[in-house]
């Protein structure tokens, strides 16, 4: 767990809790690439406007992760596109006449090699065309906002609110 819901960002950096950090994550893509290898249906795409997830390259990490366990770079974007998109909504995952015209444009090809996603220049979403400059600037002020120690005390105690919230709703 690198964000705790109770106590938030980690305080307790010691070698030993990043080993055993280390050893979580191996374990994680062992077991992503056991349920992708015996036919589960598996998902790329991490919660956006979540504490510490940065939109885009949350996605891109959990791609590299993907392709780090095993999984074929083809079926890594398979799942990262039309697999996820294909389970939202009709229509996602395709360029095509009528289908939303959300895509990333490449300097490299990023199916050739994740290493290529380091050369995005722009995304277009929703009709409007982001630059890399743009999406630069929004990771920035995304960063100075989540690495704010008073945006950690809140989000620590908005989810220590409602763990107690679930836990009497429990009883």
């Amino acid at each position: 767990v690198i964000w705790n819901p109770v106590e938030g960002l980690p305080r307790d950096t010691s070698a030993e809790n990043l080993t055993n950090l280390k050893a979580a994550v191996a374990g994680e893509k062992r077991l992503v690439k056991r349920l992708y290898d015996e036919g589960a249906k598996v998902h790329i795409g991490t919660d956006v406007m979540t504490a510490f997830v940065i939109p885009g390259a949350g996605v891109q990490e959990e791609m590299r992760l993907f392709a780090e366990a095993g999984i074929p770079l083809e079926a890594v974007w398979r799942i990262a596109s039309s697999g996820n998109a294909g389970d939202l909504r009709n229509g996602l995952g395709r360029l095509e006449p009528g289908a939303p015209a959300d895509f990333l444009v490449f300097r490299e090809d990023p199916t050739q090699s994740l290493e290529a996603l380091a050369t995005l220049q722009a995304v277009v979403a929703d009709g409007r065309v982001y630059t890399k400059a743009d999406l630069d600037k929004r990771f920035a002020r995304l960063r100075t906002y989540w690495t704010n120690p008073v945006a950690d005390l809140v989000m620590t105690e908005a989810v220590r609110a409602a763990l107690a919230q679930f836990r009497e709703n429990d009883k």
